[in-house]
């Protein structure tokens, strides 16, 4: 009987915790709803307003030696900043002035400071799907979705080096086309660490080479004329092939006379570039799923789209 007693307990135990999540989850996502949302007018005239406060955070983020920052770290930890490193550490602003500026801009609303590399993003407003907010680029180059993670939209501000940015998820992951538009921002910014990367590939004597391995270091995959590893003994191509991976491109192939960049979308498709030596146009050979190609304004490029299933599908 007093099994029969506990078990019960247990379970009626479970239904009040689920049935609570879900209650949280629904008030949430209803506050979230509620949230006064702002676009790009309202963020100039927020950003001319909070201008002093965000220059003060931005120094402060940019002098830290990290090149992963994220702030507040969990509604737990206000106070606390967290650094991506080898040791993903944990430590609290020992900066007055720093401290009491970010404090600022949380009253004023901004929910969540990043650093990443060079490029310090500020999110204004935002929900679990969606937001909006500025962005600080130190080289003055667009960021793209490999730094502001899951960016829908772009448009730079009078402000030398800063942006006005929009992001959503389900947008983001449903259309992996927006990925092209990364490809265009970095010919735009003429991106001259891929032309360098380029060059490399197409200097070395092999066939078919991939990069980067699984083996986490700076080494090529060769497939032919066998499958190996070779060391990429070039300290440039090193940093370069690096600075692309930071910059959000997963894949650097070679097949024969094409030169291929990949930015995975998601798991089922992605976009990327390729660079064509004699101008002949790549297939589902050299690109497997492809389904859209168009030329760049670069004279050898072109922007390509893969996707497994509507390829299957046609």
């Amino acid at each position: 009987m007093k099994r029969k007693i506990v078990v019960i307990a247990i379970i009626i135990g479970a239904i009040l915790i689920a049935c609570g999540s879900v209650y949280m989850f629904i008030i949430r996502m209803y506050f979230d709803s509620r949230m006064p949302r702002q676009g790009i007018h309202e963020m100039v005239a927020d950003f001319e307003e909070n201008r002093e406060t965000l220059l003060t955070v931005r120094d402060y983020f940019a002098e830290l030696e990290y090149e992963w920052l994220a702030y507040p770290f969990g509604r737990s930890e206000r106070g606390v900043m967290f650094a991506e490193s080898a040791l993903n550490l944990r430590f609290e602003i020992d900066n007055e002035h720093a401290g009491n500026a970010i404090r600022e801009l949380l009253h004023r609303g901004y929910s969540r400071i990043e650093k990443r590399g060079g490029v310090i993003s500020f999110i204004r407003w935002g929900n679990t799907n969606a937001g909006v907010g500025i962005v600080y680029s130190a080289d003055g180059y667009y960021p793209h979705s490999g730094i502001v993670q899951f960016m829908t939209r772009l448009e730079p501000l009078a402000e030398n080096g800063w942006f006005y940015f929009e992001v959503n998820y389900n947008e983001y992951r449903t259309t992996p086309v927006q990925g092209l538009y990364d490809m265009k921002i970095d010919f735009a910014n003429d991106n001259d660490t891929v032309f360098f990367v380029r060059d490399y590939f197409l200097g070395l004597e092999y066939i078919r080479v991939s990069y980067p391995t699984t083996s986490g270091r700076h080494d090529v995959f060769i497939k032919q004329p066998y499958w190996h590893l070779a060391p990429i003994g070039d300290e440039d191509a090193k940093e370069a092939m690096s600075l692309l991976l930071r910059q959000g491109y997963r894949q650097i192939q070679k097949e024969d006379k094409f030169v291929i960049l990949r930015r995975w979308g998601h798991r089922d498709a992605g976009v990327g570039v390729v660079y064509s030596v004699d101008r002949s146009i790549p297939d589902s050979h050299i690109i497997p799923y492809l389904i859209m190609l168009e030329p760049s304004v670069k004279d050898g490029w072109f922007y390509f789209e893969s996707n497994h299933r509507l390829y299957n599908r046609d």
